[in-house]
């Protein structure tokens, strides 16, 4: 094992392809929260494509970020705006990045393992980045431990034998592999990546449930008809259901509002079927939030809509809504019936069922749940979920894969 000399910390290299680009960026954080929370015990190194816009090397939080170049400045759009999986769909000429991206990320590992030395490197998303890991550290006879952690799309959108076979080559290579849904473990089983479950150990990334997703705070009242969905404006998280259910619950509540949070391919396809339903005045786009900025618009709403059409790694949203107190609707495909809090703070419907969607929302805008069902619940998810239990739970597997490596 190899130690920072420089502080006396071992090096933990991060490998992702989806981070911040800068301070207040609304792409998503969660690694990076992770990330900051881990610097009191490792020096944090993390390895992410570079963006238009980005530092090639910066310092954030404590987290010492290195962005590696795979294309001209102006090309590199291969993973922000939506992921790597949606940005090729959308532009399928971005195909033609895919073999500079993984050459530059393969090159940048190599050449971190060199220069700061890691004792550990975790990699965030199976593929491409642990696989790319697990290629590198092959290439450069380098034994040091690789744990993987899969995200949703890294499983759930990448499937068929060939990418089977390429999880359970990784899985080989691997002191540890989590899952931040359950969901994922039982796909990876099915693919005979493990035995079982239990290969997989469930760690969602977490939210700060005790100082910033929380009710106390701006607004001190909620908007009676205020309906929102945070999150990605993609397939499979069922947008078009949302949008027809906020016809019929027009008809109920006649000021019932949607708030939609977030960015991605179907924005277009979403207000060309506003228009056809004639709700141009009760939905608005806010476009993408950073984390800082979501609390107050969680606290404001009265319902969260989580209709998810396909399965998701988690939804960890719906986590920081019911910390803020706001009730949550969601379907199957999330992760609702593994947190552990039931009706009314989350209520599952079955997914596309518009009128289901439709009448939940409206028994949302009815009234609020009772003051002890919000703090039950908020209880509930600070001792599973806050980041201080899951920066540990990613620590002790961090331990672990350590002293494996020493003995």
């Amino acid at each position: 094992m190899k130690a920072d000399a420089g502080q006396g910390r071992q090096t933990v290299l991060i490998v992702v392809s989806t981070y911040p680009r800068w301070p207040g960026d609304g792409e998503p954080g969660f690694v990076h929260e992770l990330a900051r929370r881990l610097v009191d015990k490792y020096r944090v190194v993390v390895l992410a494509p570079n963006a238009p816009g980005a530092k090639r090397r910066e310092n954030m939080d404590d987290v010492e970020i290195w962005r590696y170049r795979y294309a001209p400045r102006r090309w590199e759009t291969l993973v922000h705006g939506g992921g790597m999986l949606q940005q090729l769909r959308k532009s399928p000429w971005k195909w033609l990045l895919l073999p500079t991206f993984a050459a530059g990320q393969v090159f940048a590992v190599i050449r971190a393992l060199r220069r700061v030395r890691p004792a550990l490197i975790h990699a965030h998303w199976s593929i491409p980045q642990g696989v790319l890991v697990a290629i590198a550290r092959e290439l450069s006879f380098s034994r040091v431990p690789l744990g993987v952690t899969s995200h949703g799309a890294d499983v759930m959108g990448l499937s068929g034998s060939f990418f089977s076979l390429m999880r359970r080559w990784l899985r080989r290579q691997c002191a540890f592999w989590t899952v931040v849904g359950p969901a994922l473990a039982e796909r990876l089983v099915r693919e005979r990546v493990g035995r079982s479950a239990g290969d997989f150990p469930v760690i969602p990334m977490g939210a700060d449930l005790f100082s910033r997703f929380t009710r106390e705070g701006e607004p001190h009242a909620r908007d009676i008809n205020q309906v929102l969905y945070v999150g990605r404006l993609v397939p499979g998280k069922g947008l078009d259901v949302l949008v027809d259910a906020m016809k019929l619950l027009r008809q109920r509540h006649p000021d019932a509002q949607l708030l939609l949070v977030g960015d991605g391919p179907l924005k277009q396809a979403l207000k060309e079927r506003i228009t056809d339903l004639d709700l141009d005045g009760s939905v608005q786009f806010a476009g993408p939030l950073d984390n800082a900025a979501l609390p107050p618009v969680y606290r404001r709403a009265r319902a969260h809509a989580a209709p998810f059409t396909a399965p998701q790694g988690f939804g960890l949203t719906l986590i920081e809504s019911v910390g803020c107190g706001c009730p949550v609707v969601t379907t199957p495909f999330s992760a609702a019936r593994n947190i552990g809090i039931d009706s009314p703070m989350v209520e599952i419907v079955d997914a596309g069922d518009v009128p289901a969607l439709a009448n939940a929302l409206s028994d949302r805008l009815d009234g609020e749940p009772a003051e002890w069902q919000m703090e039950s619940a908020i209880a509930t998810l600070r001792d599973r979920y806050d980041w201080g239990v899951v920066a540990e739970d990613y620590r002790a597997q961090y331990r672990m894969a350590l002293r494996e490596a020493g003995a």
